[in-house]
C-alpha cells in the first residue's frame, strides 16, 4: 500500500520503501513520535533515485530532516540527495528495524542520530554552510568551553583554553560530552577518548566500548555495551561509584551522577548535600537531595551542577536537588527534552521553542 502523505508544513518527511509492508508499519509508527504526516515512497530500491511523484511532495521549504525506514538495501544512501539532514533508522533485519522504531515509540530519546556515514558524498547540509565540515549534529556545553559534532564525525570545541580543553584528538566520533575543566568524545568504533584537566583521572577513561560517555565536574561516566555503567576520575563523594545493575542512560554531574534504569526508574550517586553557613558562622552539610529523584517512568535523565532533571514518559519534567535560583523548579507543561548546567535548567517544547 502506498502511503498518502501531507507533507505541507512538515518539518520531518519519512522515506521508505511502501512495498514493504514491515517498514511500511515502521514508517508509520515513526510518522507518529514525529508527529508528521509527511510518509512518501522510496520507490524501487533498484531505482537510482526516488519517484517523480515523491520529489514533488517533499518540494516544501518547510521540511529540514529525513528519516529512512531500513538499511542501504531498502533505501539506498543515495537516494538521501534532498537538500536535508538525514537519520537511518534501520537493523540488520526488517523487523530490527521495527524493534529499533518501537523503541523510539516508547522513548523519544531513542530517536535515531545523524550517522555520517550513511550520507551520501553528494548531500550538502540544510543547516549553514556548503559541506559537511561547517554543520554540526550535536553540540555540548561545559564549564568554560563547548564542544561540537559534525556531521563527517569529528569534533571542534573552542572556549577557554586551559590545558588543551578545546584541542580534541583526531579521528571520527559519534557524540561528545563536556564537562567542567575537560571533555569525552565516543568514537565511531565505540571506544572513549577525553582530553583536558585530568588532575582527578576524570580524562582517563578505562577500556572497552561504551555506548554512551557523560562528562562531569571531576568525573566520568560511561555506558558500556552490556548496559553496565563505569565511571572513573574524582570519587570523593561517591559520584564515581556506579551502582550495580543496567542502564540505558547516564550522565556525570557535579559531585554527583543519574543513570536511567531499563524499566524507566531513576538512580542518582554521589553527593546529596551542600555546604551552609549558619548564622553563627558556623559550616555545615545541609541536604539538598539532588541524588534523591523523585518516583515515577522516565525517558531522559540530565544531571547538573547541584540538581538533576529528568524527563518523565507524559512530557513532563521534573528537578530536584539546590534550587537557590529556581533550577530544579521547571514550568508546567511538556518538553521533547531536557538539559542543565550549573544553576539552570532548559527544555525544548513541542513547538520547538526553548524555555529555561
Amino acid at each position: 500500500m502506498t502511503p498518502a502523505p501531507r507533507c505541507h508544513g512538515e518539518t520531518a518527511v519519512v522515506l521508505v520503501d511502501a512495498s514493504n509492508e514491515p517498514d511500511l508499519y515502521a514508517a508509520y509508527l515513526l510518522a507518529g513520535v514525529l508527529s508528521t504526516n509527511c510518509i512518501v515512497d522510496a520507490g524501487d530500491r533498484h531505482d537510482e533515485k526516488l519517484p517523480a511523484a515523491t520529489l514533488a511532495l517533499m518540494d516544501t521549504a518547510t521540511l529540514t530532516e529525513g528519516y529512512a525506514i531500513g538499511g542501504t538495501a531498502a533505501v539506498p544512501s543515495g537516494k538521501l540527495t534532498v537538500r536535508l539532514v538525514w537519520r537511518r533508522a534501520g537493523g540488520e533485519d526488517r523487523w530490527a528495524t521495527l524493534r529499533i522504531v518501537g523503541d523510539a515509540a516508547s522513548n523519544p530519546a531513542k530517536l535515531p542520530r545523524v550517522d555520517p556515514k550513511l550520507l551520501p558524498e553528494t548531500q550538502s547540509p540544510s543547516q549553514s554552510g556548503d559541506s559537511a565540515a561547517d554543520t554540526f549534529t550535536d553540540v555540548s556545553a561545559g564549564g568554560w568551553h563547548s564542544c561540537g559534532l559534525r556531521v563527517d564525525g569529528t569534533i571542534e570545541c573552542w572556549g577557554y583554553e586551559v590545558p588543551r580543553r578545546t584541542a580534541p584528538p583526531s579521528g571520527t566520533f559519534s557524540a561528545v560530552s563536556a564537562g567542567s575543566l575537560h571533555s569525552c568524545g565516543l568514537r565511531v568504533e565505540g571506544t572513549i577518548d577525553c582530553w583536558g584537566i585530568n588532575h582527578q583521572g576524570q580524562a582517563t577513561p578505562p577500556d572497552g566500548t561504551f555506548t554512551a560517555v557523560s562528562a562531569g565536574g571531576g568525573h566520568s561516566c560511561g555506558l558500556r555495551t552490556t548496559g553496565v555503567t563505569t565511571c572513573w576520575g574524582s570519587d570523593d563523594d561517591g559520584e564515581a561509584t556506579a551502582p550495580d545493575g543496567t542502564f540505558i542512560e547516564v550522565s556525570a554531574g557535579g559531585f554527583h551522577s543519574c543513570g536511567l534504569r531499563t524499566d524507566g526508574t531513576l538512580e542518582c550517586w554521589g553527593a546529596d548535600d551542600q555546604l551552609a553557613r549558619t548564622s553563627t558562622d558556623e559550616i555545615v552539610r545541609v541536604r539538598d537531595g539532588r541524588s534523591s529523584p523523585p518516583d515515577g517512568e522516565f525517558v531522559a535523565i540530565s544531571a547538573g551542577g547541584e540538581h538533576s532533571c529528568g524527563l518523565r514518559r507524559d512530557g513532563t519534567v521534573a528537578c530536584w536537588g539546590n534550587n537557590g535560583s529556581g533550577q530544579a523548579t521547571p514550568p508546567g507543561g511538556t518538553f521533547t527534552s531536557a538539559d542543565i548546567g550549573g544553576k539552570y535548567s532548559c527544555g525544548v517544547l513541542p513547538s520547538g521553542r526553548i524555555a529555561c
